[in-house]
């Protein structure tokens, strides 16, 4: 082998060393690279659990809360309800003893066949006035049947809405969890 042949090896020998220490190099950054990549991955992925985990709970106690403000709304509509009823029966039953006190008194004395009439008008009068409550409580049943199938109707399209809601802004994650 000649000089010329000796200086050409060393020439590619050395082109040979130079690419194995820059790939060497290369490398190593992509392994720091990859194992940043790593640890930002496992970060983020933990964050991303956390904040499934809290919206989760958020929607839960949203939900409950809800449900808790829905029945106490359905309570205190109740309590009204029964409060204005016996309100309205106690004036009524007050004002119709107050009427047969009236006719007691002043029929008692002058003409009993008179009084009779009265209290027989009163008679009638309770039996219309009762069949005039059943007719209006009926009323209210009904439109308050009308109301609670609505009620119930918004209360899907509430729950509807804000799955969708809650699913437009809850992250996706890919069926591979990390």
């Amino acid at each position: 082998m000649s000089d010329f042949d000796v200086d050409q090896l060393n020439e590619v020998s050395q082109d040979v060393n130079l690419q194995l220490i820059w790939y060497k190099i290369k490398l190593a950054e992509e392994q720091m690279h990859s194992r940043a990549m790593e640890d930002s991955l496992g970060l983020v992925s933990r964050k991303l659990r956390i904040n499934e985990e809290a919206n989760r709970l958020i929607r839960e106690r949203t939900i409950l809360l809800h449900d808790e403000t829905n029945e106490q709304m359905d309570y205190l509509e109740q309590f009204v309800k029964d409060h204005l009823k016996v309100i309205q029966n106690s004036r009524f039953d007050k004002l119709l003893e107050e009427a047969r006190i009236r006719v007691h008194q002043v029929y008692s004395t002058m003409d009993t066949q008179m009084r009779d009439e009265k209290l027989e008008e009163m008679k009638e009068f309770e039996k219309q006035w009762e069949e005039f409550k059943k007719s209006h409580e009926e009323k209210i049943s009904e439109m308050m049947n009308r109301h609670l199938r609505e009620e119930t109707e918004m209360e899907a399209r509430f729950n509807t809405e804000f799955s969708q809601l809650m699913a437009k802004y809850t992250p996706k994650v890919s069926s591979a969890r990390l």
